[in-house]
């Protein structure tokens, strides 16, 4: 099988593989579980994520490089027959996106795999929004290899499989089960790609404004944060190799503590928008060639700053974070202790409600289902009960201990890098409270914080 000759050719054709590179070797994908070890370190590719003292703003949080980076990935080509890297994008174009599916082929067939790193792709399209590319419609998993040309995709179409509901969570857990087993690394990413609404399930709302990811027009159907169905897509890949080192969101409104806090035993890392994600979104060439820069050997950590920093300084998206999900226990703890500082005093409502009004949310449509955390909580720190007070800065050191890099472009420089729940109608509030994969109302008393002030049983 060619695959087969080229893995016993490996060392020799490696040499030739590179990120400016368009060789034959970079035009045929590896054979599954083929060691892709590369011989040619891409030295001449700088891109890195540690320059936060050029970043979009001043924001403290971006200047984790996180001394907790011991999954880092520096030795992996020496202890492991595995990849560094996995790429893994499920691609929902089953959608008004559609137009962008092929656009963002192209952008990561800019860079592609080599140099120890995959890139696997299954991507669903649509009809009626676009005609590119053959005008193909259902799913395809690529592997993705490098290409110049940003108007044809020409990576191995691996399997075209038809319609498929990407918005089941079965269908995620069979595509990253089937990328983990044929393409084994070290290091993992994950990245959903498709309309995102944030935590909740809204059962009672119109379904264009229920909260999800991954919505799929052929089906109707999405994955709910609250209701546990991410997580339940995630569960399998979780326990054949362990936590993802990313989880990304190319979506809107996805940066949110209570998304994060879902995710916290499932992933290492997530990146994600407080806000509205244009066209552009993610970059993706700048995180692959960091990835596939064999002399930086980047860390997770690394990978996901690099990412969120790009997205709002090339792509000029409002806002991108990158969040340790290590610290969301920590970060639960202190949300947690705010709302019971209120809970025990009636006569702090007040100035809670107040302080609500006055700050700031990155998508103002829903100012207070995505409030900033760290402008909220700066306003509570100034109130002047010191109860309260405290409470807040608890709040606000524990959001710096969790952000990796917090991100704004333009006006949205101030931008803490995690939104929270503070609506209080009842509507939203019931939503809140429901769902197996609402872990942080188990956590917290966030959720009761909200039913007293919606006066919701």
């Amino acid at each position: 099988m060619l695959y087969r000759l080229l893995a016993l050719l490996g060392l020799v054709l490696m040499l030739s593989v590179g990120c400016d590179t368009g060789d034959d070797d970079d035009n045929n994908p590896p054979g599954p579980q083929d060691d892709d070890d590369s011989a040619a370190d891409d030295d001449d590719d700088d891109t890195t994520a540690d320059d936060d003292d050029d970043t979009v703003d001043d924001d403290d949080s971006a200047t984790d490089d996180d001394d907790d980076d011991d999954d880092t990935g520096d030795d992996d080509d020496t202890t492991s027959d595995n990849a560094r890297w996995l790429v893994a994008v499920f691609m929902n174009g089953d959608n008004d996106l559609e137009g962008w599916v092929t656009q963002d082929l192209n952008e990561l067939e800019q860079v592609g795999s080599g140099d120890d790193v995959h890139v696997v792709v299954q991507a669903d399209r649509i009809e009626g929004y676009s005609t590119t590319d053959g005008d193909w419609t259902g799913t395809r998993r690529y592997y993705i290899t490098q290409d110049a040309d940003l108007h044809a995709v020409s990576s191995t179409v691996l399997d075209d499989m038809g319609e498929l509901d990407m918005g089941d969570p079965e269908v995620l857990s069979d595509f990253l089960l089937w990328a983990h087993t044929e393409y084994p690394a070290d290091n993992m990413l994950l990245i959903m790609w498709n309309h995102g609404d944030g935590w909740s399930l809204r059962a009672d709302a119109a379904p264009g404004e229920q909260g999800f990811i991954s919505w799929d027009d052929t089906s109707g159907n999405f994955m709910s944060i609250a209701q546990g169905d991410l997580r339940a897509g995630l569960e399998d890949i979780v326990a054949a190799r362990g936590p993802l080192d990313i989880v990304a969101f190319d979506a809107c409104n996805m940066a949110a503590w209570e998304v994060a806090h879902s995710l916290r035993d499932q992933a290492d890392y997530m990146v994600g928008s407080e806000a509205t994600v244009g066209g552009s979104g993610m970059q993706y060439m700048e995180g692959l060639n960091l990835m596939r820069d064999v002399a930086a050997a980047a860390t997770p950590a690394e990978v996901a700053d690099n990412l969120a920093y790009n997205a709002c300084d090339i792509g000029e998206e409002w806002t991108f974070s990158a969040t340790d999900l290590g610290q969301m226990d920590g970060l639960a703890s202190a949300i947690d202790a705010l709302a019971a500082v209120v809970l025990a005093d009636p006569s702090l409502e007040q100035p809670w409600l107040e302080c609500r009004a006055n700050a700031r949310a990155a998508d103002q449509s829903w100012h207070d289902y995505y409030l900033d955390i760290k402008d909220f909580a700066t306003l509570l720190s100034q109130e002047s009960d010191a109860g309260l007070a405290a409470a807040a800065q608890d709040v606000l050191d524990a959001l710096d201990t969790s952000m990796v890099g917090a991100y704004g472009s333009g006006n949205w420089g101030w931008v803490g890098g995690l939104t929270i729940m503070t609506d209080t109608s009842p509507m939203y509030v019931n939503a809140y409270t429901s769902g197996s994969g609402a872990t942080w109302c188990s956590a917290t008393q966030w959720d009761d914080l909200l039913m007293e002030l919606a006066g919701v049983n």
